[in-house]
């Protein structure tokens, strides 16, 4: 498996309403300067051996300033409990624990736990079955997001659905690899949980 997680900031963003790259009623994208989002790219690649991609000149990003680039848990010591992330995550948790339950209820013979993937990228936390990686989810200061890959096959489907168009967008825009498609959606409120449900449906299914 090569380079698929470079897709999660290769010039598509996080998929956020009105404050972010790709607004909900509009499609305007803001385009930011730098390359501050390469370093959470170099993470993720890092969490899942892979070599991370060049450096772009441009990053779609709402505030390069105010994008965390690492896990709200950056060091290997204390290991994040479920009082840690309900603090960190603020009123995001619930929305974390609803992801993570939905998950494993559809999939119910797959694993959950922490990964730390370096002092320089933090802890990420997955849920797979035998065979691939389901969803990751990313903490970060009172949000959290969301990462997944898709299949050829899935992606189609994702496309016929009825799931919100910016994520479609997000999936059009998105590299292709051998592996298919990553995409990273930020969660701040409830607004696309239901689209993150029907992404986990589909992701298993397919």
């Amino acid at each position: 498996m090569r380079g698929i997680l470079a897709s999660f900031e290769e010039g598509t963003g996080d998929v956020r309403r009105g404050t972010g790259d790709v607004r909900r009623g509009t499609g305007d994208v803001r385009r930011g300067r730098g390359t501050a989002s390469q370093i959470e790219t170099d993470g993720l690649n890092s969490e899942l051996g892979l070599p991370s991609p060049a450096p772009r000149p441009f990053s779609y990003i709402t505030n390069e300033n105010s994008l965390p680039m690492i896990s709200i848990f950056p060091t290997q010591e204390p290991k994040p409990t479920s009082a840690l992330l309900k603090k960190a995550l603020g009123k995001t948790y619930k929305l974390w624990e609803e992801l993570e339950e939905f998950t494993l209820s559809i999939s119910p013979k797959a694993e959950s736990g922490w990964n730390f993937s370096g002092i320089k990228f933090g802890w990420s936390y997955r849920i797979k079955d035998k065979k691939r990686v389901l969803i990751y989810l990313l903490p970060r200061d009172n949000y959290f997001k969301v990462a997944m890959v898709f299949g050829e096959k899935a992606t189609q489907e994702i496309l016929k659905s009825k799931i919100h168009e910016t994520i479609k967008t997000e999936l059009r825009q998105a590299k292709v690899y051998a592996e298919g498609r990553g995409i990273r959606i930020e969660v701040r409120n409830d607004e696309f949980i239901q689209d993150l449900k029907e992404l986990i449906k589909i992701k298993i299914v397919k």
